[in-house]
């Protein structure tokens, strides 16, 4: 997936038109047009500017573009980046809510057969 199609997809899943991206990032409507049509590749200021209206990482939006390369572990996952980034906003109590919550999911999941408890074993105790 190229940035154009990237860039329609996170559109489609907000549900914005041109029009309200140009007025969140500051981007004119026909940048906005160029990006989408391929006429225009963005620049790490453009990248910036989505990045903040999307509250996403940059780094993924520069890695997107492809101004940034991609990395093949899982400490770059776009979804793990993008979850650091977000509870990073947060209070110390609201991450340790968000935490209970992903591991209530997971024990959930786990219990469902949706994940194999023996994939990731739990850290003993001394």
């Amino acid at each position: 997936m190229d940035f154009a199609d990237w860039l329609v997809e996170e559109m489609r899943r907000r549900d914005w038109s041109q029009a309200n991206l140009a007025k969140k990032t500051g981007i004119s409507r026909g940048g906005i047009s160029n990006l989408i049509n391929r006429v225009r590749q963005p620049s790490p200021k453009t990248c910036r500017a989505i990045s903040h209206a999307f509250d996403m990482p940059v780094d993924l939006v520069l890695q997107k573009a492809g101004i940034l390369p991609t990395g093949n572990n899982s400490d770059e996952d776009p979804l793990i980046r993008m979850i650091t980034h977000l509870s990073s906003q947060l209070d110390p109590e609201d991450r340790e809510e968000i935490i209970a919550f992903i591991q209530t999911k997971k024990r959930i999941g786990e219990q469902r057969g949706k994940y194999g408890a023996s994939r990731h074993p739990r850290p003993t105790q001394p």
